[in-house]
């Protein structure tokens, strides 16, 4: 086994010097460099020529230099020239070394890596990773200098929804949101002076308060109802029992006696003889004429007043009026939205609370079965869900028909703003007539909001909307 192993390389030693022999042969005969080919294919260059070395002067001083020219404008591109001719020999490249640049040998064409095959890490020093502009064809540079990530060359920085300028925050989409931190968040937005607003308001504390809206239009007065007939009196009560006989006054003074009338005249004495039989009795003398009246004696103090009577009983109520009482009462649990921008949607009403003589027909008309004027009582919970200020409106209609001069304007200010729009509308209509509330908004994120409660057992849930109607007259 040695004996093959040692022949094999004797034969393999002189196999290579047999061809070295030859090429240099070929080579000193042609003055062609056949061997120095092959060792630049196999990545060796030979020993370079002795250079002669000549005195050189003294470097002379370096020239001002000369004022920048302007940049002319980019020529088109050239046509591609034909391959030149061989490099100098270039000995293996190191890569965990490299003496130098590394520069590809052709312009915007060869990539580092690819989808499949990347590099793991991209470790640089102090210094500018440079990017060109697919649209100016300029450059843009980013670099980092204490801490600060800089981007020179452009002019925002766009990540989603945001874009960042030099002047601040901007949405690529104007529709969509921007959102500050995430729900839940126990910190803060914290403004160095304060928020202004695109119609100049400046806005330094949570105390300043939005513009005020316009005052609606006031409603035409509503007629007045029509006065109840008086129910027939009830009976007058048993008489209260008398009080007590007040104290009887001081007795007055005595009035002065009257003059004494004048005494009558004597009959004339008979004369003295025997005693006859007794003479008839004269006759009375006249009565004297009556005294004046004595002067009124003064009146007598003022007795202390009786204590009140008790009351009596009250009488039976007396018979009610002809007019009769309608009403109704009624919610809805259920969200209307607004699906197409300023069209007029109808209210509508999915539970019935109690009811005579008015019923809800098809969802949203209240229809009376009396006629009558009755008094229509509303309140709905009004919300929207994106920014910005937008209005709804609110009016009446009867028999499908607008009422003149009913509507009235809200304004939702914000994302997310909340209102209860509450009034009420007086009407007369005919036995069968209906009536219907109606709404309208610009905005198709506006919707009449229902809040089951599922979170609390102390309240109750929020409908809709509610409305009670009454017979006025």
């Amino acid at each position: 086994m040695k004996n093959r192993l040692k022949n094999f390389l004797l034969i393999f030693t002189f196999i290579i010097a047999i061809t070295n022999a030859g090429a240099y042969t070929y080579e000193a005969m042609t003055g062609k460099p056949v061997v120095t080919q092959a060792l630049k294919v196999l990545g060796f260059c030979p020993q370079p020529a002795p250079i002669d070395f000549v005195e050189v002067g003294a470097t002379g001083a370096t020239g001002s230099t000369g004022a920048t020219g302007a940049i002319g404008a980019t020529g088109s591109a050239g046509l591609t020239g034909s391959s030149g001719a061989a490099g100098e020999c270039q000995p293996p490249i190191n890569l965990l070394a490299l003496p130098g640049d590394l520069i590809p040998a052709q312009d915007d064409l060869y990539s580092l890596g690819s989808p499949t095959n990347r590099w793991k890490g991209l470790q640089l020093g102090p210094g500018t990773l440079y990017i060109e502009d697919v649209v100016s064809g300029l450059q843009a540079g980013i670099t980092i200098v204490d801490g600060t990530l800089l981007i020179d060359g452009a002019d925002s920085l766009r990540i989603g929804n945001i874009r960042l300028t030099k002047k601040g925050i901007e949405s690529i989409i104007s529709g969509q949101d921007i959102t500050i931190g995430n729900f839940g968040d126990s910190g803060y937005a914290l403004f160095a002076t304060g928020v202004k607003f695109p119609d100049g308001t400046i806005q330094t504390t949570a105390m300043l308060r939005g513009l005020q809206g316009e005052v609606g239009l006031q409603g035409e007065v509503g007629l007045q109802g029509v006065q109840g007939l008086q129910g027939i009196q009830g009976e007058i009560g048993p008489i209260g029992l008398t009080g007590p006989i007040g104290l009887t006054g001081a007795q007055g003074e005595r009035g002065i006696q009257g003059i004494q009338g004048l005494p009558g005249i004597n009959g004339i004495n008979g004369g003295l003889g025997t005693t006859g039989a007794t003479g008839a009795t004269g006759a009375t003398g006249a009565t004297g004429g009556i005294g004046a009246q004595g002067i009124q004696g003064l009146k007598g103090l003022q007795g202390l007043q009786g204590l009140q009577g008790i009351q009596g009983l009250q009488g039976p109520a007396g018979t009610p009026g002809s007019l009769s009482t309608y009403y109704f009462n009624a919610y809805s649990t259920a969200t209307q939205s607004n699906p197409i921008a300023n069209a007029a949607n109808a209210m509508t009403l999915s539970d019935v609370i109690s009811s005579d003589g008015i019923s809800i027909v098809s969802s949203s008309r209240i229809t009376f079965a009396n006629a009558g004027t009755y008094n229509l009582q509303f309140s709905a919970q009004v919300q929207k869900t994106d920014s910005g200020t937008d209005d709804v409106d609110f009016w009446l209609s009867q028999q499908g028909e607008m009422v003149p001069w009913s509507n009235t304007r809200i304004y939702l200010i914000g994302n997310n703003a909340k209102q209860v729009a509450a009034w009420n509308f007086v009407f007369t209509v005919t036995a069968g007539q209906y009536v219907q509330l109606m709404w309208s908004s610009a905005d198709t994120d506006v919707q009449l909001v229902a809040v089951p409660n599922t979170a609390f057992n102390t309240r109750p849930s929020i409908p809709s909307l509610i409305v009670t109607v009454t017979r006025a007259a």
